[in-house]
């Protein structure tokens, strides 16, 4: 794995930053001429859709299974995630806050979107907040209700509370 660490390396990550990711477990059982191709493609992929090379640093430091990911299920969950409602801009924005986001199925990100409907918020008012937060799509909706009990208990009435936090 030396080798990967080098290209790594090369590509603006510090040793240390090369060997974990290297031992991320989606990683670790590649052969290292696979994972230094997948390391290439994926990151020439990452540039190619306007990220910076420094985006893409932070963002596989974080969340290194992405050079694990074929480009064609990047470019599928891209698609999907343009036909919840946001644009490809939306999508490399929130990516770079959240890279996860090319690690969630659609499924469970419209169940957000349903579940959060279901709480008070219109889908458009869901989309808008988690182009700015896209970490919401991590929260679970227990914790979401139990905020919003929390706050209810305080005082505040469930239109109130969803005005805040909207």
């Amino acid at each position: 794995m030396e080798e990967v660490i080098e290209l790594l390396k090369e590509k603006g990550y510090t040793e240390e930053e090369g060997k974990e990711i290297v031992s991320n477990y989606a990683l670790s059982n590649m052969k290292p001429r696979t994972l230094k191709r997948k390391i290439e493609e994926n990151n020439n992929f990452l540039l190619s859709l306007g990220y910076s090379e420094a985006e893409v640093i932070k963002m596989t430091k974080s969340f290194p299974q992405i050079y694990g990911y074929s480009i064609d299920s990047m470019k599928q969950k891209i698609e999907d995630i343009k036909e919840l409602g946001y644009s490809e801009a939306d999508v490399i924005k929130m990516t770079k806050v959240s890279p996860s986001i090319y690690g969630y199925s659609i499924d469970s990100m419209k169940k957000k979107i349903e579940d959060m409907k279901e709480l008070g918020y219109s889908e458009a008012e869901v989309i808008k907040m988690t182009k700015s937060i896209p970490t919401i799509y991590g929260y679970s909706i227990d914790s979401m209700k139990k905020k919003i009990k929390d706050m209810k208990e305080l005082g505040y009435s469930q239109a109130e509370v969803i005005k805040m936090t909207k």
